[in-house]
């Protein structure tokens, strides 16, 4: 049976958690469709650790690891740790905002351990048929367990803060977002800062047209941080300055960044140094490789860039419509432009509805109208789905610059007479790209026609 949302109790020792991880997601993934939740029993944390530090690496180290495992072992699932039990050995996690459907506890109980599990986790138990007990028997013990020596990088940082700041894009949130919040918030005991990218620092990610209006990402970020940890206050801003609020803010202790943003901690420390503000500690997280990784075009590491690649359901070309001749005198003049337009798109719809009036009588089932000012023109009108292309200014300048011979500040002005990506995003039915190879265009260009053909044929199985 499958629930919806399902709570994974960890009861084993701490030290000894991360071996039979793979084996406890790969079970709990049978029962649940939705949202994992993940919570750490006390029992898990007997004997306890006293150094501060050698607890965060131990509860870091499996937080990475059940975020690391999560993609391939429970697909399609939301996972997420839920902090209570690690930051003040709570005993029940706190509210979460989704309704817990089953109760799934990593190994079998008995006796009094089994009657305190009970006790402890009924008001989430709705009937016996919702408490599971995934495997049967209990994980060794023998031997010390995980390591828990420091990385020699954080080993400064490796402890909690008053107040804690990280940033980021907070786009298509994946498990290394998670990882990046749940590292942070383990560290963090009262005040917590996030900056969330807008404006000019989306500049050059890549396909930006497709990246959430900020305010959605902000949204998404509260939620999944509300639900995780909701003991700290929050501070999530937007931001336009790669500094955000450690430039100014006094009262932050310390950041988390990546791997590839460390020289950003002293950066940011220099400029503090000026304004006369104390400098932060910083804690480095690794980068996660993408076990999912299924074409060369797309990054090694887990990101967003990504994860927007594979929403693509067309790349291929962008339909730019040759206009050498006129080019010249239009494109960077406005009122020519208009001018232009106002003569040639109403004949070019007339004679368009006459082409697909006659294609419609021969039983054609498919029409493709290939216009690159289709939306400026107000065609969508005539068509059941709107196809668009986007790609990178530089590059869309690039390659006019090579297939029309125009100088870059020509180039350039074409570009910008023409509709925003976003705007044309925000108007489609399928978004493609040309960023890449042909290869993946290809790969791309034939799963949407392959769609589209099912689409087709099934409103007409419904018809019949």
């Amino acid at each position: 049976m499958s629930h919806m949302t399902g709570l994974l109790i960890l009861t084993q020792p701490a030290r000894h958690i991360i071996t039979d991880l793979p084996k406890v997601l790969k079970a709990a993934s049978q029962y649940v469709s939705k949202t994992l939740y993940v919570h750490l029993d006390p029992l898990a944390c007997t004997p306890p650790l006293t150094q501060v530090n050698q607890r965060l690496t131990l509860y870091s180290r499996i937080i990475n690891s059940i975020y690391y495992s999560s993609p391939s072992l429970c697909r399609g699932i939301d996972v997420r740790v839920l902090l209570a039990g690690f930051k003040s050995l709570s005993e029940i996690p706190l509210k979460t905002s989704s309704r817990i459907d089953a109760v799934l506890f990593d190994h079998a109980w008995k006796g009094s351990e089994l009657v305190n599990l009970e006790a402890r986790y009924r008001s989430f138990i709705i009937s016996k048929d919702r408490q599971i007990f995934l495997l049967d028997e209990n994980c060794p013990t023998e031997g010390e367990g995980t390591e828990l020596h420091d990385n020699m990088k954080n080993a400064k940082a490796n402890k909690i803060y008053p107040s804690v700041v990280i940033g980021g894009t907070f786009d298509c949130i994946h498990v290394g977002h998670k990882i990046l919040l749940s590292e942070a918030l383990l560290r963090c005991q009262n005040r917590f800062t996030i900056g969330v990218s807008e404006g000019p620092l989306l500049k050059n990610k890549t396909l930006k047209e497709l990246i959430l209006p900020c305010e959605e990402r902000v949204k998404n970020v509260r939620e999944l941080v509300m639900d995780i940890d909701p003991s700290v206050e929050y501070s999530i801003v937007p931001i336009t300055d790669p500094l955000g609020p450690t430039r100014w803010d006094p009262n932050i202790d310390m950041i988390v960044v990546s791997e590839e943003t460390i020289k950003g901690i002293d950066l940011i420390n220099n400029v503090r140094r000026e304004g006369g503000i104390k400098t932060l500690d910083g804690y480095v997280i690794s980068l996660v490789k993408d076990d999912m990784r299924i074409h060369q075009e797309e990054e090694e590491k887990i990101s967003a860039s990504s994860q927007r690649m594979r929403m693509l359901d067309i790349i291929g070309n962008d339909g730019e419509i040759n206009r050498k001749i006129l080019g010249a005198k239009v494109f960077g003049n406005k009122d020519a432009l208009e001018t232009l337009n106002g003569i040639v798109w109403p004949e070019i719809q007339r004679l368009a509805n006459v082409k697909i009036e006659a294609e419609r009588k021969t039983g054609t089932r498919v029409v493709v109208l290939d216009a690159a000012v289709l939306l400026a023109a107000g065609w969508q009108s005539m068509c059941h789905q709107v196809w668009v292309c986007i790609l990178k200014r530089a590059e869309a300048v690039k390659r006019i610059m090579e297939r029309d011979g125009k100088t870059e500040a020509e180039a350039e002005r074409r570009v910008d007479s023409q509709l925003s990506g976003r705007a044309m995003v925000e108007a489609a039915n399928v978004v493609f790209c040309t960023q890449w190879s042909t290869e993946y265009t290809q790969q791309q260009v034939e799963q949407a026609w392959a769609t589209l053909t099912k689409y087709i044929n099934d409103m007409g199985a419904k018809n019949n």
